[in-house]
């Protein structure tokens, strides 16, 4: 266990980073010492989340639908408002995902300005536009088929199971194309084959990540800006290969991050 107030201990490349228990430990660790940093990380995607929402609630209401006398509506008389926040997601949370990711990146190996990271946000704003915009309307497009094919009252089910499948399928093609500096098709064939060589220890994994990262959510609703950072750092985990070095007579143990304030 490290002192408090001493310098972040060395991390080690590997040449692959298997989702362990021990990372999502130490992603824990990393967040709770930096909380300053990731605090304010996760405030801006919660604006982000805002402004898509303002969007699909502005378009809505242009449209004529009123959400204080809701009424019945067909597959598609929404669809306008959907893609519009489609759109919003891909020209706002998309690059300030990948913003995000820049930052953590930046975070594990110790550089001495890692809000600099947010550079990424532009750098990859095209890809990662691109392929949130694709996502989000594959997502619309089998809400309105489901709606279709079994009306809206059994359409939530199969269309939320597509939409955890597609986000599974994709998690990981951001941070590989922040973290390791590829294209857009180069970091989707990349994380595919990861996540198609061990799919149940990914899915375990993610889903750990995502309960770990909705506990503040839990306390209070905005409690998720002091814990939401954890999913992020525990893919980052992943992408680089990044690990904790062990501590000297046990390879099963981790140094922790001390306490530290600011960014």
């Amino acid at each position: 266990m490290q002192a408090f107030g001493t310098e972040p201990p060395v991390l080690s490349n590997a040449p692959n980073n298997e989702p362990t228990v021990r990372l999502l430990r130490y992603a824990w660790d990393l967040v709770m010492a930096r909380l300053g940093t990731f605090v304010g990380l996760m405030a801006i995607l919660m604006f982000g989340a805002l402004a898509i929402f303002v969007t699909y609630i502005g378009v809505a209401i242009f449209q004529g639908f009123n959400f204080l006398q809701p009424k019945p509506v067909g597959p598609t008389d929404m669809l306008v408002a959907q893609m519009a926040a489609t759109l919003a997601g891909a020209l706002i949370m998309a690059p300030l995902t990948a913003g995000v990711y820049g930052v953590v990146f930046k975070v594990l190996r110790h550089e001495t300005d890692p809000m600099s990271g947010m550079s990424a946000a532009t750098r990859y704003f095209i890809p990662a536009a691109t392929l949130q915009f694709v996502v989000g309307s594959l997502t619309v497009a089998s809400g309105v088929l489901f709606q279709k094919l079994l009306g809206p009252l059994w359409a939530g089910l199969p269309n939320l199971l597509v939409s955890v499948i597609i986000g599974f399928l994709t998690l990981l093609i951001v941070p590989t194309m922040v973290g390791l500096n590829l294209s857009l098709g180069e970091a989707v064939g990349s994380s595919m084959k990861r996540l198609m060589a061990k799919p149940f220890s990914y899915l375990g994994y993610f889903i750990a990540a995502d309960l770990m990262a909705c506990l503040g959510l839990f306390g209070c609703g905005f409690g998720v800006v002091l814990t939401g950072g954890i999913l992020f750092v525990a893919i980052a985990l992943l992408i680089t290969g990044i690990v904790p070095t062990p501590m000297a007579g046990d390879p099963g143990a981790y140094p922790r991050y001390p306490q530290q304030t600011g960014y």
